[in-house]
């Protein structure tokens, strides 16, 4: 019999796993599994009990939203743990599991761990810490922890909207940056900045599947300059929904190790939560530094 350390993020999403739990674990239990079910307290708490307990476990699961799963995720890489990761999404907006199809139906979600494998999937350092699919900064990119959760809960991914929408006037403020991507300096001002390794971004932005590979060891790097008048608003409002990430509002970069270098403090987010405010980050890839099962 292998041992499932199972962790549960009782705050996230709209709660679609309350109803279906024994179910979710009758399922791992008919695996063979024995299952040790832990409900977080805090934020950063499954993180904590990952990193202490992960090496003496033959798998993790975790349920909840993109913030739950980087904190597991960090978790197992700090533990050092070579133990395959399992992921229910019951997140509000799910970049992670809409780049690789993972089902929004628990039992669904429980059914493709047992009967899965796992696979190597790429992970982004930023300054010693780990995110699974963004780190971002400028225009919109705290909406994700802003959003006060209640918010979210009750209205699902259009809270993000909500709050977004609060914000649109800033989309006309830029900053100057210092990009380096693989030694290449690509310096300008932008609003907008994230580096990713996913197909969906806030479920807005949507990467071309034949543009991104999840394990490849390659960081995907999205600039967007602010648009300066009502066309080039427009410009980039079509080019976003096209998905025509190189004209002369957004660039897409492919690299491997980014450094970004500003006058002024940014505040980042990683996977959707905070990443501190920072005036120098550097960001590589790690390749395939996490087994998923899917």
């Amino acid at each position: 019999m292998q041992k499932m350390l199972f962790v549960i993020n009782p705050a996230a999403g709209r709660s679609s796993l309350r109803d279906t739990l024994m179910s979710v674990v009758k399922i791992f239990s008919d695996a063979d599994y024995l299952v040790t079910l832990y409900i977080t307290k805090c934020s950063r708490d499954g993180q904590a009990q990952v990193a202490a307990w992960a090496h003496q476990y033959d798998v993790v699961v975790c349920a909840g939203g993109d913030g739950t799963l980087n904190e597991v995720v960090n978790g197992i890489l700090s533990n050092g743990a070579d133990v395959p990761l399992g992921y229910i999404p019951v997140g509000t907006t799910n970049d992670f599991a809409t780049s690789h199809q993972l089902s929004r139906i628990p039992r669904q979600a429980a059914q493709h761990i047992v009967d899965g494998q796992p696979f190597g999937h790429d992970i982004g350092e930023f300054n010693g810490v780990y995110f699974t699919y963004v780190a971002a900064c400028g225009l919109f990119s705290d909406v994700s922890f802003s959003t006060p959760q209640a918010l979210k809960n009750a209205f699902g991914r259009f809270a993000y909207y909500f709050e977004g929408a609060r914000k649109i006037q800033e989309i006309t403020q830029d900053f100057p940056l210092n990009l380096t991507v693989d030694g290449e300096e690509i310096n300008g001002k932008y609003c907008f900045l994230a580096i990713a390794n996913s197909l969906s971004l806030g479920g807005v932005l949507q990467f071309p599947e034949n543009l991104v590979s999840l394990s490849d060891g390659i960081l995907e790097v999205l600039a967007i300059r602010a648009p300066q008048n009502p066309i080039e608003f427009h410009n980039l409002m079509r080019a976003m929904v096209e998905k025509d990430y190189n004209n002369n509002l957004i660039r897409c970069i492919h690299g491997k190790e980014i450094r970004v270098q500003s006058d002024i403090p940014l505040a980042w987010t990683l996977d959707g939560e905070s990443g501190g405010e920072h005036t120098d980050v550097t960001i590589r890839v790690c390749k395939q530094q996490i087994r998923l099962i899917y």
